[in-house]
């Protein structure tokens, strides 16, 4: 269940998995309203438990759009791509969004291979990212009633 909040926990840094040279760093910040969760490496079964715990209580905080930056991810298991499905999800229930950025082709294929994409939105890049949200500001002006 999320709790509608304007208020985000505490920004994290989780450095997971250094074992066998593989590196794995999760990001997760609250930017303009904008639960933005930035994965570098892998997600896999060593690490995922520790990324769906601390995604799970931000957006616990009451987050209904969320960013997925996978600019930098090499690898997400099954587990990760049905956990991140569901959350796209659950904020769409809540007349939120989420967002892929950045994913390379082979993550795109593999995550419509195993979870719908229907329920996300995907966005090439950061730079796409900035237009995107510079648009959607737009966008929220125009619908906003004259004080």
């Amino acid at each position: 269940m999320f709790i509608k909040s304007k208020t985000f926990c505490t920004p994290i840094d989780i450095l997971r998995d250094e074992k066998n040279n593989e590196y794995m760093a999760v990001k997760i910040k609250d930017e303009s309203g904008w639960l933005t969760v930035s994965i570098d490496g892998r997600v896999d079964a060593f690490n995922f438990e520790s990324v769906v715990n601390n995604v799970s209580s931000a957006i616990d905080c009451g987050h209904a759009h969320v960013m997925l930056d996978l600019t930098f991810t090499k690898f997400l298991s099954l587990k990760a791509i049905k956990f991140f499905a569901d959350i796209a999800d659950k904020v769409s229930c809540l007349g939120g969004k989420l967002v892929l950025v950045g994913a390379s082709e082979k993550l795109k294929y593999q995550i419509s291979t195993y979870a719908s994409l229907d329920a996300m939105e995907i966005v090439r890049s950061g730079k796409d990212w900035q237009d995107y949200r510079q648009s959607e500001t737009i966008d929220q002006a125009a619908v906003q009633p004259n004080a």
